[in-house]
This record gives C-alpha cells, structure tokens and sequence, in this order.
C-alpha cells in the first residue's frame, strides 16, 4: 500500500488532496485535479486570507472540488475559504483561536466552536 500526496496549488492556497497508501508529492495545475479522497485547505496569514476570500476564481475552485471529495479538511484560517466556498453553512466549525470571532461575524451561518482544537460534522472537518 503506498500513500499518494498531490499539491495543487490553487491561485493564492494551496490543496491537498491525498489517495490512501510510501508518501511522494508532486505539484498538479488546479485544473488538473483529479481527487481520489481528502481535500485540505490550509490558511496562513489573515491578511492573505482576507484577500483569498474575495478572489472569486479560488473560491469556485475550492467549491468545485469540494464537491468532489469524500472528506473535506480545513487547516487554521483555511476554514474562511471553506466558508467563503459554501462549505460551512448550517455546519459546525473551528479555526485559529484568534479568528473564531471573525469567522462567526463574516459568516453567520457557520456554528463556531471556538474551544475544540478540531471538529467534524459530517464529512468536513476543520482545525485550529
């Protein structure tokens, strides 16, 4: 059994998307994506994830292979692209300590939960 790993970076984030079984990466076009399992979106500084969520061509890439996916991952800030992508809605969620505030403002329908360290609901999961 080998584990495969594909980094596909995604305008201004980067995916990860994984098919089960020894680890390799190799770098895809987003439009190259061919999803076997887990999606993960990571965040990184507000500032330029403040941005992403404004960039309309991440946000449909993000929605389009969600949608795809058997399990969807959030790492951090990465949940205010997964909520910017319509993921969250009406699901409960985590981020980063200092932007669960933030989060539940900008997105409403989202039920933060500002305490755990990771939740899952359904098949998403997300984590500060």
């Amino acid at each position: 059994m080998r584990h495969v790993i594909r980094l596909a970076p995604v305008v201004t984030a980067f995916a990860m998307i994984t098919s089960l079984s020894p680890v390799y990466a190799q770098s895809l076009k987003a439009n190259d994506v061919r999803l076997k399992d887990t999606f993960i979106v990571v965040g990184g500084i507000r500032a330029g994830v403040a941005a992403a969520v404004h960039d309309a061509a991440l946000i449909a890439q993000i929605r389009r292979v969600a949608g795809r996916a058997r399990r969807v991952c959030s790492v951090c800030t990465g949940t205010f692209l997964l909520a910017a992508a319509g993921q969250l809605g009406g699901r409960r969620a985590t981020t980063h300590w200092a932007a669960c505030e933030e989060l539940a403002r900008r997105f409403p329908d989202v039920e933060v939960a500002p305490e755990p360290i990771y939740t899952r609901d359904g098949h998403v999961y997300t984590s500060a």
